[in-house]
């Protein structure tokens, strides 16, 4: 793929994951609206699962948004294509996959290892 279009599939997948996250930022319940307990008790816990999700999900986004930023970055220096951990070339499958891709398969499988 051509620098350019690189440069510009990368900064509109940035732009929709900044939409994601403004949507994701706005509260479970209106401002103000009260829950309402008794018979609809499981409705409050259904608010706060649905809230956690919503912020597991908000901070999964953020990561690709700064790897994405760090792509763009690279493209910027370079050192677009080359792994931030070892040097060596990420492979093209994997950017044809994540075109914001940092790292090589294999320092990305150690980096999640506990």
């Amino acid at each position: 793929m051509e620098r350019d279009q690189l440069m510009a599939l990368l900064s509109a997948r940035r732009d929709e994951l900044a939409a994601q996250l403004s949507e994701l930022a706005e509260p479970v319940r209106a401002p103000g609206v009260q829950m309402q307990f008794g018979k609809r008790a499981g409705d409050h816990i259904a608010d706060a699962v649905m809230q956690m999700t919503r912020t597991m999900t908000a901070g999964q986004l953020r990561q690709v948004a700064s790897d994405i930023d760090r792509a763009l970055n690279k493209l910027g220096d370079g050192s677009y294509g080359l792994c931030d951990e070892c040097g060596r070339a990420i492979g093209e499958e994997r950017l044809e996959a994540l075109p914001w891709a940092t790292r090589c398969v294999s320092c990305q499988v150690l980096k999640h290892k506990p």
